[in-house]
């Protein structure tokens, strides 16, 4: 599990577009080139750490633990990422903005926001105990969990700020090193506690914590600078221009106000859908989510390297012809995954989970307004655009909400997973009108794949062999 409060930051300043632009244009070629893949192949395990790693531990938490404590570890893992990301307050945006233009250091940031971070962590604390008393009051082990969230969140929104520096800085091995451990530590840990017969929702919860503490050690490491150039990677306000040093923590907060509404989403129905339907709900919802995000994984590379040409890009043709292309194959996944939804659910997590399958076939359904939520998303955040595509994601929040809070208590995880998908279908039909105003793209071009299309994409494939 993985933190989340300088996303939006690390959507404009990651090096893997600068690595993917360079291959794409023919810039970088023979060994040079067989150096800069393999480098972007380090970088993508590395985000793919905390899917990964979930993913594989899914089995093992559904078999061990049972839907009821698998669904109060769930919920109170999602409450505790999502009182860091809130109370946050775009310090990672913003220091991730500020040290990339300017080099500022992270000690001297601490130093300067000090009374800030630590306004900030009371609040969070203070927070998580109160979510814990009044949503998880009758869950002892979510209560306790969030206990001990409240205590490691100091020093979880401080993490959140180094990686905001790390981010800023392109030290990306540092990012690297704090994802595995955290994430493959978490699922050692588990393994061991299973084949020990102690894994128990509390000592889940306990562990997952410490791993994010451990892991973010890593993040204040002098060394392990990653070595692709980070210029011109600072986050743009507009088609090729960089904010001025005064409009840098506005940009930070949009991007805040972005992240916090995207994890909302994500996160939000874990939470709620334990006091509206119980934690066995929660449980079998959990385990859907783990299989639906891992087709979420297929389009992850393209987004990031849209954040970075579609600054480029004031025609939104890039986006365009991404859309049409990426939406077929995800279709067609979503597709065979609809036919193996039910064997899955029974190999993986057992009979005792069967009711996971109505709740993942409808999450699979949703997949595909969420990647193209994504790639658009994408072109609107690089295209200067934050605060819209923000705006649009609070717009989708406030619908995912009232349809979960309306469905969920009659109709447990299978209500929350419709709540999700009305959740995507705003998102990207928003960031759809959105992105198509801002280019004067039109609507249709953003689907049916062209002749054109294929053309370029062959293109694409024999410039890289």
């Amino acid at each position: 599990m993985e933190g989340s409060g300088s996303r939006g930051a690390a959507r404009a300043t990651d090096p893997r577009i600068s690595c993917l632009s360079r291959f794409c244009k023919g810039d970088v070629c023979g060994f040079r080139g067989l150096v800069q893949i393999v480098r972007f192949i380090r970088l993508a395990l590395g985000y793919a750490a905390n899917p990964l790693a979930a993913f594989i531990a899914g089995p093992i938490l559904a078999r061990v633990l049972g839907p009821e404590a698998r669904g109060e570890l769930a919920a109170a893992t999602s409450a505790v990422i999502l009182v860091t990301v809130i109370f946050a307050t775009g310090l990672p945006d913003s220091l991730a903005l500020t040290s990339a233009k300017q080099g500022t250091r992270l000690t001297s940031f601490l130093a300067r926001h000090r009374w800030r971070i630590a306004m900030a962590s009371a609040l969070a604390s203070g927070a998580a105990l109160l979510l814990g008393a009044t949503l998880f009051g009758d869950q002892p082990s979510a209560s306790s969990v969030m206990v001990a969230g409240a205590l490691a969140l100091p020093l979880l929104i401080t993490i959140e700020i180094a990686r905001g520096y790390s981010v800023g800085t392109g030290t990306f091995a540092r990012i690297q090193a704090e994802s595995y451990v955290s994430n493959f530590g978490r699922l050692a840990c588990i393994a061991v506690l299973a084949a020990a017969g102690a894994l128990t929702a509390l000592s889940a919860g306990i562990v997952t914590l410490v791993l994010m503490l451990l892991g973010g050690c890593f993040l204040f490491l002098r060394r392990g600078r990653f070595t692709l150039p980070t210029r011109d990677l600072v986050t743009h306000s507009g088609h090729g221009a960089r904010p001025e040093a005064k409009d840098e923590r506005r940009v930070a907060l949009r991007y805040w106000a972005g992240t916090v509404a995207t994890q909302a989403n994500a996160r939000l129905s874990q939470v709620l859908i334990l006091p509206l339907s119980g934690a066995a709900q929660v449980g079998y919802f959990a385990v859907a989510l783990s299989l639906m995000q891992v087709l979420s994984l297929m389009a992850y590379s393209l987004r990031v390297f849209l954040f970075r040409n579609a600054a480029r890009d004031a025609t939104g043709a890039l986006v365009a012809r991404a859309t049409r292309l990426m939406l077929p194959s995800v279709i067609l996944a979503v597709g065979v995954m609809e036919l193996v939804a039910e064997p899955a659910i029974h190999l993986l997590f057992g009979p005792s989970f069967n009711e996971a399958i109505p709740i993942l076939r409808f999450l699979l359904v949703a997949v595909v307004p969420m990647i193209a939520a994504g790639i658009l998303g994408a072109g609107l955040s690089g295209a200067g655009k934050q605060g819209t595509f923000a705006l649009g994601e609070w717009v989708a929040f406030g619908v995912g909400t009232l349809c979960l809070v309306l469905l969920a208590p009659a109709h447990g995880g299978v209500g929350a997973a419709l709540a999700v998908l009305a959740t995507y279908i705003t998102s990207c039909g928003w960031s759809l009108i959105a992105l198509s105003r801002a280019t004067g793209t039109p609507l249709r071009a953003f689907f049916w794949v062209r002749r054109s299309d294929i053309q370029w994409l062959m293109h694409q494939l024999k410039r890289r062999n």
